[in-house]
């Protein structure tokens, strides 16, 4: 009998080893690259890109979040002039007044 055969299979062996090891590396890689791709997704595609206190509206062909109209909101200058309600849309406040977009003039007492 020769010596050869047992080499064969000690060959056969590590192939196997190797193989099975390759295997496992690439399974796992898998699933972790399948997990971080969903997790990716799923943090991208929030419905609504706005923070709480806030409203997507489209201006001028942007879509831009504005700060939800409050009562006596104006005096917080820090969040800008334009506003969003919620029955007259984008407003801001102007030399003392609340103008809708279209020009409109609108009361105090409209807004509440």
């Amino acid at each position: 009998m020769k010596n050869v055969a047992p080499a064969k299979f000690s060959f056969s062996i590590l192939s196997l080893r190797f193989a099975a090891f390759l295997h496992f590396m690439l399974h796992n890689y898998f699933k972790t690259a399948l997990l971080l791709v969903s997790v990716t997704l799923v943090m991208s595609c929030d419905s609504t890109p706005c923070d709480e206190g806030y409203t997507e509206v489209e201006q001028d062909g942007n879509v831009i979040c504005l700060p939800d109209y409050v009562v006596g909101i104006e005096k917080t200058t820090w969040l800008g002039t334009a506003f969003y309600h919620s029955d007259y849309g984008i407003i801001e406040f102007d030399n003392g007044s609340w103008v809708t977009t279209y020009g409109e003039v609108l009361a105090v007492e409209d807004l509440d």
